[in-house]
Parts: structure tokens; C-alpha cells; sequence
């Protein structure tokens, strides 16, 4: 931690100066990446780390998360280029490369930190295929990743895999995402447009937030939530609930009001009798469903 801490102090501090050219950039962050992912895949150390142990965890974990910023820093001493299909390869690479430390020594946050950026490459590709494609198209993409994501992870969850919680978790935090986005861009909008100033961030139409994302929301949320219990994994369970977390700001602020340059309002609405009463007849059902 302390040698990753400070390769990344050096670089930091040497991008102001200037003294240093961009393969001394480079190597300071890639030898040590190289170096501690080396040392996670030693063969030669006690069965207790090989196989997921703290030390090997923690090198490896670094090592993967210095690896994107060294493959950046060694394109651009290279020369060749930062275009889409490169940053696509990059985050691919990364994911890889995190995939096969995880299943060497078993380490289970890897295989999640390989599927997140799986998903980054996945977007990376589909915008260079239609280029720039609007939000709205991403959104859907993010939610289709996702969903591959969950229909890999699930099964291998179910078998009890390395990997498979994660893959899962990692298909949550994307759907989640997916519906997330006109959340956090309709928020920030309509506070710079209530503040009286001009619209910050002009999306497309098809990118805003509407009645269709706030109940997919709710309804991917619960279902993350429902799959976290019968599957035994926390992780989708937390995710789960900061989606309804961010679906309670979205119909609570009445974010699709506020895009459109209306205001919260007063009134209770339909959201909050339809989620309380959905949610005492799920309290309400089990005695009526119960298997002897």
C-alpha cells in the first residue's frame, strides 16, 4: 500500500514540475503495478495467502487498480493515440487481467473489480460502434451489460464459483446505474435552473427521467434485494437498497416535475400509497403461501 501510495505521490507531484519526460511518468507507476501483481501470482508462498490471503488479496487489489493508469501513461509514451477501440482495449486488458489474478489465487473482489470494468469496455465499444450515441441509448446499453452481467453471475453464485457474487454484484451496480443516471442529471440541472441561472447539462429528452426509469428502479431494486436473500449474497441486497435509496430522492423530489421546470409540491401523490400498500400485502402474503 505504502509502495503504490507513493509512486502515485511522485506522479502527482511531477505533473506540476515538469522535470520528469513521459517514460519516467510511465515506469513509475507500471513497475509497480508489475511488481506487486507478480508478487500476488508467487507460486512460492504459504498455502494460507496463495489462496486468497490477506497479502496476496491486498497486492493484487492495488495492482489492478494501478494498472489502467500505468496502460494510460504507457500510451501516451508510446504514441499511440487515445482513441475509443485504445481506451476500449485498455479497460479490457485491465479486466483481464484482474479475472485471471482472482481465479490464480482466489480473491473474489478482483473477479469484482474485473467485471466493472468489463462493463466500462462494454460502453467503451457500443459508443465507438454508434458514435456518441445519445444518454438515452446509453442508459439502455448499461442496462443490457448489466443484465448479462446478472445472467452470468447468478448460475455461478448458485454453484457456489469464485467470481459468481461479484459478477452479480457488479450487473446490480450497473442496473442500477442505468436507472440512476437521470437521477443525479435531472437533480443537478434543476437546482442550477431553480437557482436562476441557465440549464447546466442539456440531455437529450430520451436521456431524462420519467415514470418508465422510476419503476424500473423500484422494481430492479427489489429484485436485487430478493435475489440477494435467496442467493446469500449481501452485496446484492445493499445494492438493492441504495436503488431504492435513489428511487425514494427521484419520486420523493418528483424529479420528471423539476426537468420539465415544475416544482416538488405538497401533495402525497399516487408513489407513496401504491409502495406502501405493495409492501403490506408482501408483509401480509407469507402466511398465506407458507410450505409445510
Amino acid at each position: 500500500m505504502l509502495l503504490a501510495t507513493g509512486a502515485l505521490v511522485a506522479l502527482i507531484r511531477e505533473a506540476s514540475g515538469g522535470s520528469w519526460n513521459d517514460f519516467d511518468r510511465m515506469l513509475v507507476i507500471l513497475a509497480p503495478a508489475i511488481l506487486l501483481y507478480l508478487l500476488a501470482l508467487e507460486l512460492e508462498r504459504p498455502g494460507s495467502v496463495r489462496r486468497g490471503g490477506p497479502g496476496g488479496a491486498i497486492q493484487l487489489v492495488i495492482a489492478v487498480l494501478l494498472t489502467p493508469v500505468a496502460l494510460e501513461l504507457f500510451l501516451t509514451w508510446s504514441g499511440a493515440g487515445h482513441g475509443n477501440l485504445v481506451s476500449v482495449v485498455l479497460f479490457a486488458l485491465t479486466a483481464l487481467l484482474a479475472a485471471v489474478g482472482a481465479l490464480r489465487i482466489g480473491v473474489p473482489y478482483a473477479m469484482l473489480l474485473s467485471a466493472l470494468f468489463a462493463l466500462v469496455a462494454w460502453l467503451l465499444l457500443w459508443d465507438l460502434i454508434l458514435g456518441h450515441p445519445s444518454t438515452g441509448t446509453v442508459r439502455w446499453l448499461l442496462a443490457v451489460g448489466s443484465a448479462l452481467m446478472l445472467a452470468t453471475g447468478i448460475p455461478l453464485a448458485r454453484g457456489d464459483r469464485l467470481g459468481g457474487a461479484e459478477i452479480a454484484i457488479a450487473g446490480g451496480i450497473g442496473a442500477i446505474g442505468a436507472g440512476a443516471i437521470g437521477v443525479v442529471v435531472g437533480a443537478v440541472d434543476s437546482v442550477f435552473a431553480q437557482l436562476g441561472g441557465d440549464r447546466l447539462l442539456h440531455f437529450q429528452t430520451n436521456g431524462a427521467q420519467h415514470f418508465g426509469w422510476d419503476l424500473y428502479l423500484v422494481i430492479v431494486s427489489v429484485g436485487l434485494g430478493w435475489l440477494g436473500s435467496r442467493l446469500r449474497v449481501r452485496g446484492l441486497g445493499y445494492v438493492g437498497g441504495a436503488g431504492l435509496a435513489v428511487a425514494s430522492l427521484s419520486v420523493g423530489l418528483r424529479i420528471t416535475h423539476l426537468e420539465h421546470g415544475g416544482s416538488i409540491g405538497h401533495d402525497l401523490g399516487t408513489w407513496p400509497i401504491v409502495l406502501v400498500a405493495v409492501g403490506l400485502l408482501a408483509l401480509l402474503a407469507p402466511p398465506f403461501f407458507a410450505r409445510e
